[in-house]
């Protein structure tokens, strides 16, 4: 991307154990890349801030706990593709541990109910998603302001 001619570069990921890795990454690209005139940012709010909102919407409206290929995967999955996605094929997951703990998915591949997943709640989680990166992308390419 740099060789390409783009001025900034957004390192995001969609997956938990990628967070860290991209987040301790970017400066070390931006140091190294920004005498060339490109900017190399870690943003994380699509993924994490996002996923701390839809993780609250499924709580205050009653949803089951769930994580790996639960509520929240499988509804956004449906959503970008519905041949993904066979609901009569829906079963409950492997318990969901306490926040913090590794994941848990049994001999079925996954945490939790999908069971109440819909492709209407994945465009709302995509939303939120969508949302919150292009929010901390507009943040973080802003040229700093002088007081």
């Amino acid at each position: 991307m740099v060789h390409a001619g783009f001025k900034f570069v957004m390192l995001m990921g969609d997956h938990d154990d990628d967070q860290g890795t991209l987040e301790t990454l970017a400066p070390k690209l931006d140091e190294k890349y920004r005498g060339h005139g490109v900017r190399v940012f870690f943003s994380g709010d699509a993924y994490s801030k996002s996923n701390q909102e839809i993780e609250a919407y499924l709580r205050s409206r009653g949803y089951a706990p769930s994580r790996h290929a639960g509520v929240s995967d499988t509804s956004q999955l449906w959503a970008v593709d519905a041949k993904y996605v066979r609901p009569e094929k829906m079963t409950v997951g492997a318990p969901v541990p306490p926040a913090g703990s590794p994941l848990a998915l049994g001999t079925q591949g996954f945490e939790g109910d999908p069971r109440q997943s819909s492709p209407e709640l994945g465009e709302l989680f995509l939303n939120m998603k969508n949302k919150n990166g292009i929010a901390e992308i507009r943040r973080l390419t802003q040229p700093a302001r002088s007081n």
